[in-house]
């Protein structure tokens, strides 16, 4: 079940130059799945960091999540752009999506 991470995650200009960090913390987001891609469990990342509770640790991997969804799943980029009107040029059955912000180079 995906974690609220907006509770746990934060993002300042002014502490680690805007990076997504850990509320309360200087605790990058990146540092965490860092230690996740080098091969270490759950359980050993809540170790190295004492004070990161495994709320925080499931808000890590749910922000990366999303932001990968909104990235590469062109999907998820339709519904957040379905306000935009199509031209009335294209037609749904062409399956054209050209003239969508982040859809087509």
């Amino acid at each position: 079940m995906p974690t609220d991470w907006k509770k746990y995650i934060t993002s300042d200009p002014q502490f680690l130059r805007g990076k997504p960090r850990i509320k309360g913390t200087r605790s990058p987001v990146s540092l965490v799945l860092g230690y996740l891609a080098a091969g270490k469990d759950a359980d050993e990342v809540i170790a190295e960091f004492p004070d990161l509770t495994k709320a925080q640790f499931a808000a890590c991997l749910d922000y990366a999540r999303e932001r990968w969804r909104r990235r590469y799943n062109p999907l998820h980029s339709l519904t957040v752009t379905a306000r935009l009107k199509m031209p009335s040029t294209s037609r749904p059955d062409q399956g054209s999506v050209r003239g969508l912000p982040g859809l087509c180079p």
